[in-house]
């Protein structure tokens, strides 16, 4: 597993980017895993964020957290196909992007819709094995 993206399992918004990264992931370095559940919390706090105000993506990877359009602009880089435009937004100042993604999530559940279940993945199964911090270097070393 390279990494964990952090999402909000509760907005349609959310859930569909969660399935669309998952689906154009082909080498599966993604792991998902909902803000809401227990091992989310516990990861939004490791990364100094308010689990009770589920207000960014996180992507945790190699123990480092990015938020925000910094997370956005990560996963995107990694994503064949979308890692030149990814590229190309990481001219835009950050403060910026942080702004345009700020309105984009203030406003995310007025732009779709709140689902009624809460997803956990993509595939709305639960990951047990999301926390990075819980691999040992050797075994991150073979991957």
């Amino acid at each position: 597993m390279d990494s964990v993206i952090l999402f909000d399992g509760c907005c349609g918004m959310c859930s569909r980017s969660a399935r669309l990264i998952s689906k154009l992931d082909r080498h599966r370095r993604f792991r998902f895993l909902s803000l809401r559940t227990e091992p989310g919390r516990e990861l939004v706090r490791q990364c100094g964020e308010d689990p009770d105000d589920p207000h960014t993506l996180l992507l945790i990877e190699k123990n480092r957290c990015f938020r925000k359009s910094d997370a956005v602009l990560a996963i995107g880089g990694r994503i064949e196909g979308l890692h030149y435009f990814a590229s190309a937004l990481r001219m835009i100042p950050r403060p910026i992007r942080d702004w345009s993604y700020d309105i984009i999530a203030r406003n995310r559940h007025r732009l779709t819709w709140e689902t009624k279940t809460c997803a956990l993945s993509p595939h709305d199964e639960p990951i047990h094995d999301a926390n990075p911090r819980s691999e040992s270097p050797e075994a991150r070393a073979g991957d």
